[in-house]
């Protein structure tokens, strides 16, 4: 890279630096013309305060391990422990390189307006390539901070500096092989595919990778069911390839094969290489394609779409309101890439969820004789529609097409009720009944068509309750009200969320699997009329609210710093 030769070049330069770095975070969940280096400090924040609680933890663990273990099982404690490092470090960098996935290559705006600029395409190039550099470098730093210095010092305090360079090493390359392979493989699609079909495939990759960060952590194999079973898996899961090249670097036993760390080596090598290739060939044709390819247009409703349209149009959308309210929410979802990102960030931490709690499922298969009659089993299709619908009351909140803000308040008059009524009504259909249907063959056929359809009732029941508690403040039509960052204070509020529903979700389970044991209709007619009384009370309130003068919120105001005392008599 060449060095920018007067002082104009090198502010320019930074600029450019500054701006693609920028674009990294520069998506939905930010405003238009916000503090970007606060979303920074926020986010790697959050990676530098999980890796910290994680290294004390670990760091703890090992300080006070008893003196009388054996070598064997001291090593084999160690190598857990690099392995749960290896795995967290793989899904944090795929996360956030999802996030940053169209700020990897030059998109549609940055073509647009650097491109009319009089910049160098050289100068524009090599900016790019030191922001990348430099987001994975901070990427790095922000997960290895804590641990890089804490666990060397207590897994191998017989060589602690050697620790230190390899654990750094080992887990740098390990975020390489991640970061630059998704890099890589979307330089590779650039080049071959049109700018039109890039941009289908590459939004179906992009949660493909998101899906994928979860799932490395919550699906790969301990080391012996790995080794053990009717498939190594050692040879095909990166992450033990990383963890051979660490047990290698350190002349710990060797647990895998030696071969596998050559992998790991090859493969970070490789991703790397191609990467920088498709990059630095393919960059002028990215802007180019970029300015000269058109934007997808969205599909046509196809014949299934208009059947379906119409019969919930003449069945359960029969207020103009409600359906123009309805259609309107899931065209929105349906065609805008951010918002179809961050739901699917939302079903994967429900994913997760489940698979996490119900661990046996995971090892032994998803089939009819595994779903046992218990708590956990009982409450998947619960856990799966409050991620679910979690995740779109977040999107509801955030602007999509403003314009259509003004259609709205021509047409809402006086029946405010039914616009609300559309949008749970989406929710309805979008997040509880097909959660359901799916659920309702696997579980009759495991235990039978009566204790399926108790279920299905009491999933009915808790989801409605779980619908009218989400909703029970939003007073707005989806993607058309401005929003103000922090305002909601979603960290705070969306945690309190997660752990209140964790317990109620647990005693809900346990409940239902005694209901279902013990065949008590008296137990289940108790459980639903505690359920159904609830949910009367919480509807009971908000038809009460109703009475009230109040009106659809289009915009966000802010709060006030001095707020009147009403004093005046």
């Amino acid at each position: 890279m060449s060095r920018p030769t007067t002082r104009t070049e090198q502010i320019r330069f930074n600029r450019l630096v500054r701006h693609f770095v920028h674009r990294f975070v520069d998506h939905e969940l930010v405003a238009a013309g916000g503090e970007l280096h606060q979303v920074f400090v926020t986010a790697f924040g959050l990676l530098g305060g999980f890796g910290f609680t994680l290294t004390l933890i670990l760091f703890l663990r090992h300080t006070f391990l008893p003196d009388k273990l054996s070598a064997a099982v001291r090593n084999a404690i160690i190598t857990s422990d690099q392995m749960t490092l290896l795995l967290l470090v793989m899904a944090g960098t795929g996360f956030f390189v999802v996030l940053g996935w169209d700020a990897l290559f030059t998109d549609r705006r940055d073509a647009f307006i650097l491109g009319s600029l009089p910049i160098p395409t050289r100068t524009i190039f090599e900016a790019k390539l030191y922001a990348i550099l430099l987001y994975f470098f901070l990427l790095v730093t922000a997960m290895q901070i804590c641990s890089a210095v804490l666990l060397p010092a207590v897994m191998f305090q017989q060589s602690v500096f050697r620790g230190i360079a390899v654990q750094a090493a080992v887990l740098t390359s390990s975020a390489a092989f991640v970061f630059f392979g998704a890099m890589a493989l979307q330089g590779l699609l650039l080049l071959v595919l049109s700018y039109s079909r890039f941009r289908q495939v590459s939004a179906v990759l992009q949660i493909g990778t998101l899906l994928a960060s979860f799932g490395v952590v919550f699906l790969t194999p301990g080391l012996k069911a790995a080794v053990s079973g009717a498939v190594n898996w050692t040879h095909w899961l990166p992450a033990y390839w990383f963890l051979a090249l660490w047990q290698s670097l350190m002349n710990q036993p060797p647990l895998l094969e030696s071969g596998l760390a050559a992998r790991a080596v090859w493969g970070t090598t490789g991703a790397a290489t191609v990467a920088f290739v498709a990059f630095a060939w393919g960059y002028r044709r990215a802007m180019r394609k970029a300015v000269e390819g058109q934007e997808e247009a969205p599909a046509g409703p196809g014949p299934v779409h208009h059947a379906v349209r119409k019969l919930l149009n003449a069945t359960l959308l029969r207020d103009q309101r409600e359906s123009a309210v309805f259609w309107f929410t899931w065209r929105t979802i349906s065609r805008h890439r951010g918002h179809r990102l961050l739901l699917a960030v939302y079903i994967g931490l429900g994913l997760s969820w489940v698979l996490t709690e119900a661990s046996n499922m995971t090892r032994s298969g998803f089939t009819a004789s595994t779903l046992r009659v218990d708590p956990v089993t009982c409450t998947i299709p619960l856990d799966l529609a409050f991620f679910l619908l979690a995740g779109l009351r977040v999107l509801f909140t955030l602007p999509v097409e403003l314009r259509a803000n003004w259609m709205f308040r021509l047409t809402v008059g006086e029946k405010t009720p039914a616009v609300e009524a559309g949008t749970r009504k989406f929710l309805i259909c979008a997040g509880i009944l097909p959660i359901a249907l799916l659920a309702l063959p696997a579980y009759a056929q495991a235990w039978g068509w009566v204790n399926a359809l108790i279920h299905t009732w009491f999933y009915l029941l808790e989801t409605t309750l779980l619908l009218e508690i989400l909703m029970r403040q939003f007073h707005k039509i989806p993607f058309t009200c401005s929003w103000l960052p922090g305002k909601a204070n979603l960290k705070v509020r969306l945690g309190a969320y997660f752990i209140l529903f964790g317990f109620t979700s647990s005693m809900a389970g346990v409940l239902e699997s005694q209901i279902l044991l013990q065949h008590s209709p008296r137990s289940a007619a108790v459980f639903s009329a505690i359920l159904l009384g609830t949910l009367a009370w919480l509807r009971w309130r908000r038809h009460q609210a109703f009475q009230e003068p109040w009106a659809i919120t289009f915009e966000e105001s802010p709060d006030l710093a001095v707020s009147g005392l009403n004093l005046v008599r």
